[in-house]
């Protein structure tokens, strides 16, 4: 009982190989009593070798497995000890290549194909990893295509394409065919076997070209060929969007490459989404516009234009042509990217767009303090106001925020600093007397001390658009657009310039004067 594999100490119990084997011959186990006990690896040897099958569900060693090997058992009992325990590398590949139980393994691995995951193709066939394989015998290359041909049909490929071309016998042709029939089905990855094919393989290179769009992704192989074929263009007349290659007719050499090359144009146009085959094109830019048609290039660059994406956006803005059209295809993309504010600000299209893109373009730029206040006139004037009641917002919680923080520790008073935070400031006691007038001198919104800061600031752009907020404080679109265009950095220079503190304080109490007035009047 001591050797039952459910006591976990069995181990201990064990007395050796040789009295384990009377126990077993005097007790007469039966299968089932031998699986449920621990035995030691010389007995479970010596069973093998008395061919008791017993164990083979539970062999444990490479020992047991060559003791199996060694007496020639059956492939029924190869592959259950195998599917038991994974062979050593060295003991599979020379159980592979033992001629005289070559047939032997090649039942195992038809009905158990995993059992070489651990393999190279080139160590199947008996061959170093660059070394071409001479022989005759495909066997286990052909049993593996047939099983598991998303794991071996393009190793195979390979393996058949390191030998030249005019030495290749029947038999490596047969498995090249066997296994590119796979690939082709299954839409395996081939890319590195294109322009090879494209040369020799010609038949089977259209079959993947013209089958383009099946694949989940074409990409490896655009870029593999098309950059070889970019020199083959020129300046023929050809619509990317439907043209048909098979009108570029020759039998030539020249022709052939021709019309390949406006083939994969084509294909680049229409995966143009794909940003691997994009980028590829976008490093051709320079190149194709020098070969193809002004229409084509027109083309194709208005569809790379709504196609790039975050990586590319930038490549694309300096390669692409300042066609509106094409700026605004890339702007549109740029605005999911924060980080292309910039571009935004030079040249979103606020005009022709969906709202709801203008809308987060907006969002974007006042966020980042890049909204261009010179292009407000072509928003609308409802969206004129919004815009203005934003910026203003984001200018005064930035000035507080950056420049009185360590004035305002204290979390509750910086909360309540918000637009019009200069009335929550005139509100506070007066030991915040000096932060009051720093908030002042840096950045102030209303009342005179504000309209006598903005009236001494020179304008460069007097025509600027924006009526609807400055009237709102009196003042002229000149210098309303003064200050708001500002950094607070530059304000707050402007500020001390202009405003004084004696003028600064004597504004303050005025407030103080006013606002003690309104509120005894509402007292009484």
């Amino acid at each position: 009982m001591f050797t039952k594999k459910s006591n976990k100490n069995s181990k201990k119990f064990l007395p050796g190989a040789e009295k384990e084997l009377k126990a077993i011959e005097k007790l007469a186990l039966s299968a089932e009593e031998l699986t449920a006990r621990v035995w030691s690896k010389d007995t479970r040897i010596a069973l093998i070798k008395n061919h008791n099958r017993s164990l083979l569900n539970d062999v444990a060693s490479t020992e047991e497995l060559e003791a199996l090997y060694a007496e020639r058992a059956a492939v029924v009992d190869i592959t259950k000890a195998m599917r038991a325990y994974t062979p050593s590398k060295q003991l599979l590949l020379k159980m592979l290549h033992d001629e005289s139980y070559k047939q032997f393994m090649l039942k195992v691995v038809e009905g158990f194909p995993a059992v070489v995951s651990q393999l190279e193709a080139w160590e199947i066939l008996g061959v170093k990893k660059d070394e071409p394989y001479k022989g005759t015998s495909w066997d286990f290359a052909c049993v593996l295509i047939e099983k598991l041909p998303r794991a071996w049909a393009v190793p195979f490929m390979m393996e058949v394409h390191k030998i030249a071309p005019r030495q290749r016998n029947e038999e490596a042709l047969s498995i090249w065919q066997q296994a590119f029939e796979q690939a082709f089905k299954l839409k395996l990855d081939v890319s590195k076997l294109i322009v090879f094919m494209s040369v020799l393989n010609k038949e089977q290179y259209l079959r993947i070209v013209t089958h383009y769009d099946k694949y989940e992704d074409f990409s490896p192989y655009f870029k593999v060929l098309f950059g070889q074929l970019v020199k083959y263009l020129d300046g023929t007349s050809f619509n990317l969007a439907t043209g048909d290659v098979q009108t570029f007719t020759g039998d030539t050499t020249d022709a052939y490459w021709r019309r390949e090359a406006f083939r994969w144009l084509k294909i680049g146009y229409h995966l143009a989404d794909n940003q691997s085959i994009c980028g590829v094109i976008l490093d051709n830019l320079k190149a194709i516009e020098r070969r193809v048609d002004k229409a084509v290039y027109a083309q194709l660059c208005e569809r790379i234009s709504g196609a790039v994406t975050d990586e590319l956006l930038r490549k694309a803005f300096k390669l692409l042509p300042s066609v509106p059209e094409y700026r605004r295809n890339l702007l549109a993309q740029a605005l999911i990217f924060d980080r292309y504010v910039g571009t935004l600000e030079m040249f979103y299209p606020f005009t022709g767009m969906p709202e709801e893109m203008v809308n987060r373009a907006i969002d974007s730029l006042i966020e980042y303090d890049k909204f261009p206040v010179e292009r407000m006139a072509e928003l609308p004037a409802d969206l004129q106001i919004d815009v203005f009641n934003k910026m203003e917002t984001r200018a005064q919680i930035a000035t507080i925020k950056g420049h009185l923080s360590d004035y305002f520790a204290d979390e509750k008073a910086m909360k309540r600093l918000q637009p019009k935070a200069e009335l929550v400031l005139f509100e506070l006691s007066d030991y915040y007397r000096e932060q009051k007038l720093a908030y002042i001198q840096l950045f102030k919104m209303a009342d005179e001390v504000f309209v006598q800061m903005v009236k001494s600031c020179n304008v460069d752009k007097p025509d600027l658009l924006v009526e609807a907020h400055a009237s709102r404080w009196g003042l002229t679109e000149a210098q309303y657009v003064a200050l708001l265009q500002s950094r607070v950095k530059y304000v707050a220079p402007l500020v001390k310039r202009f405003v004084g503190k004696s003028e600064a304080e004597l504004a303050l109490l005025a407030l103080d004067a006013k606002a003690k007035k309104e509120s005894e009047a509402k007292e009484q």
